[in-house]
């Protein structure tokens, strides 16, 4: 048989599970964080826009133009692999921002 991973490429079908599962998240998240993500495709658009439409602050940590610039609550336009480790480190202290740290470092050189 063909073997594929599990993911779903730009163009594909994402499994109604997926799209289950995400949208109850984003129906009981209190806000979003988009993540490193232009949100081309449709799929992840649909979710931030369902945020946006419940009136759930929207964020955007991307360089460049995306999808959802025009219904995001704010964007920060800068490298998610610098950001998030430091807002780690904001939230739940500095340990836990050298441990995601040391962990995006080995998982780089693998």
């Amino acid at each position: 048989g063909v073997l594929k991973p599990g993911v779903t490429f730009f163009g594909g079908s994402v499994p109604l599970v997926t799209v289950e599962a995400a949208r109850a998240a984003v129906e009981a998240a209190d806000a979003v964080l988009v993540a490193g993500s232009s949100v081309q495709t449709f799929s992840a658009f649909r979710l931030v826009k369902l945020a946006a439409e419940a009136g759930k602050p929207v964020g955007l940590l991307n360089i460049g133009p995306s999808r959802a610039d025009p219904i995001a609550s704010f964007k920060i336009e800068s490298d998610a692999a610098d950001v998030l480790p430091a807002l780690v480190g904001a939230l739940c202290g500095r340990d836990a921002e050298h441990a995601v740290r040391r962990a995006a470092a080995r998982a780089a050189a693998s």
